[in-house]
């Protein structure tokens, strides 16, 4: 079993965004977060500390998100909801 680890990322002086508050380090090896989100967060928002495959949970608007760009130019794509029921 992995061990996750509860720490605050680096803070971000750069942006003024969402993705900054109770976080859970999921893959310390690839920088992956787990981050709690009160808004959708910005592209360049986690620069340097948020890995590809990092999500983010936006509490205000029952969305969640996934870093899909690179450690150093974050982009944070939307996952959409389709099929179901």
């Amino acid at each position: 079993m992995t061990t996750i680890a509860i720490k605050e990322p680096p803070i971000n002086y750069n942006s003024q965004g969402a993705a900054a508050f109770k976080n859970v380090l999921l893959d310390p090896s690839h920088s992956v977060w787990l981050l709690n989100a009160s808004g959708a967060p910005a592209n360049g928002e986690g620069n340097g500390w948020a890995g590809i495959g990092s999500l983010a949970i936006d509490h205000a608007n029952g969305k969640l998100y996934q870093q899909t760009g690179t450690l150093a130019a974050t982009v944070w794509t939307v996952f959409e909801a389709s099929g179901g029921g």
